[in-house]
């Protein structure tokens, strides 16, 4: 389990972890409850399916006195890249890049918050 979140961590977005975090707890409880033929459940079964299908990878666990970390994590699918989101490459972000981006991002939360 500890594992399978540490590369769903590199393979999801942020809005797909939460939406799996909200989801999870109703499909488990229409299992308990027995309704496993249930149109709802089918409905969220396709959704993990579908986003299950980006989870793949290999991670390296540490084991000690009862603890466990994560010692490295990769995949063929992560949305993480080190080479386009260093600066130690040598490339700088260009003045209007920037501004562009905080104009965009600055607009989606006052569309959020009138919301």
């Amino acid at each position: 389990m500890f594992a399978h979140r540490a590369i769903e961590s590199i393979t999801l977005d942020k809005k797909t972890m939460h939406l799996k975090d909200k989801i999870m707890p109703r499909y488990a409880e229409l299992i308990y409850n027995g309704f496993w033929f249930s149109k709802e459940r089918l409905s969220l079964q396709k959704i993990i399916d579908k986003k299950r299908k980006r989870v793949e990878g290999y991670v390296t666990v540490k084991l000690y006195k009862g603890n466990i970390s994560i010692v490295s994590r990769q995949s063929k699918k992560s949305i993480y890249s080190l080479r386009k989101s260093s600066f130690e490459s040598g490339k700088l972000f260009s003045k209007q890049y920037v501004e562009n981006f905080i104009k965009v991002a600055a607009k989606k939360l006052k569309q959020k918050n009138i919301k």
